[in-house]
Order: structure tokens, then C-alpha cells, then sequence
């Protein structure tokens, strides 16, 4: 009675095993497929809303880079005369450009002179004096081109590690047999409100 009970258990288990094997696999693939194609439009959505965001840094950008403007036209005057800015001017641009920076709806705003050094910064004032070789470096690579990058922003009195969304352009003048020129950069955090635009 043993063996028989044994081998009718043996036999009986032999078909559940196997259907418990491949409905698993059904199971498995069904949701890879799924887990996949909720990841495809997840990237997908990311993508497109990078580069809508990259269009507005870039837009945003653009209507600041102007030689004319009241943030630049006093920096480039100044350096065209002295390759340097006195401290008034330096001052001054400061704080127009934390002004310019929430006006534009910016988080980062950035000049920096054909040498590289920080003229000013909105979103962080302790770079001023710094250089910045990068901002040169894009603006030979890709001008305008919209790039994410790691960027430091002040946070509360403090130094804060961000991912932004940055456009950078070059601005120049001539005045006469003297030239100036600077690179303007403009950015947009892409964290929390980033994420916030996104579908759950």
C-alpha cells in the first residue's frame, strides 16, 4: 500500500510540477515584457521632457546673451576698457544677475570672461573670482546646445551637489579698435520639479 500511495503521489505530482514549470514561465515573461514596456515609455517620457526643458534653458539663455542687455552691456563696456572689472561694476552685475536669474526662472545663471573667470553667479556668489574652464569649453563645442550636467548650487547656506539643465552662450562686442566678449550660462535644476511634471 506504501509503494502504491508513493508511486500514485509520484505520478499525480509529475504533471503539477510541470504545469506549475511553465506557468511560472508565462508568468515571468509576461512580466518582463511588462516591466520592459513600462520602462520604454518611462524613458520615453524622461526624454521628451528633457528636452522640453532643454528648450526653455536654451530659449531662457538666448534672451539674456545679448550685448545689449542691462546685466551685460555694463560688464562688456567695462572689460573692453580695463580686461577687468572694477569693484563697483563687479558689485553690481552680482546683483543684477541673481535679479536676471529669478526674473528668467533660472536656478543657475553664470558669466564668466574670455579667461575663464567667474564675474558672476546668482546661484552661488562664492564662485565669483573662481574659474570656470568648462563654460569655455562648451561654448567651443556646442553653444546653446542644452546639456545635463552636475552643477553646485547654495542650499540653504550651503554647498549643494545638483543635476541641472544648462545652456551656455558666448557675447560680444566690438567698441571701436577694442573688443569684449563673455560666456553667459542659464540652468534649471532637474529635481524634484523635474520629476514633479512627470506621470507617476
Amino acid at each position: 500500500q506504501t509503494k502504491l500511495t508513493v508511486a500514485f503521489a509520484a505520478v499525480a505530482l509529475i504533471p503539477i510540477a510541470a504545469v506549475t514549470a511553465v506557468a511560472r514561465v508565462v508568468v515571468v515573461e509576461r512580466y518582463q515584457s511588462e516591466s520592459a514596456a513600462a520602462l520604454d515609455r518611462a524613458a520615453k517620457q524622461v526624454t521628451e521632457e528633457f528636452h522640453r526643458l532643454g528648450d526653455e534653458v536654451q530659449d531662457a539663455t538666448e534672451r539674456v546673451a545679448n550685448a545689449d542687455d542691462r546685466l551685460l552691456a555694463p560688464v562688456l563696456v567695462q572689460l573692453a576698457k580695463e580686461r577687468r572689472l572694477d569693484d563697483d561694476v563687479a558689485q553690481a552685475t552680482q546683483e543684477r544677475s541673481r535679479a536676471a536669474m529669478h526674473a528668467l526662472g533660472f536656478d543657475i545663471l553664470e558669466i564668466v570672461d574670455d579667461r575663464g573667470e567667474v564675474l558672476a553667479a546668482g546661484h552661488f556668489a562664492g564662485h565669483v573670482g573662481e574659474t570656470d574652464p568648462e563654460a569655455l569649453a562648451v561654448v567651443r563645442r556646442a553653444p546653446g546646445t542644452p546639456r545635463l550636467v552636475r552643477d553646485e548650487v547654495l542650499d540653504g547656506g550651503r554647498a549643494k551637489s545638483v543635476l541641472a539643465v544648462e545652456a551656455t552662450l558666448p557675447v560680444g562686442r566690438q567698441f571701436g579698435d577694442r573688443s569684449a566678449r563673455v560666456v553667459v550660462t542659464g540652468g534649471r535644476l532637474g529635481g524634484d520639479a523635474f520629476v514633479r511634471r512627470l506621470d507617476p
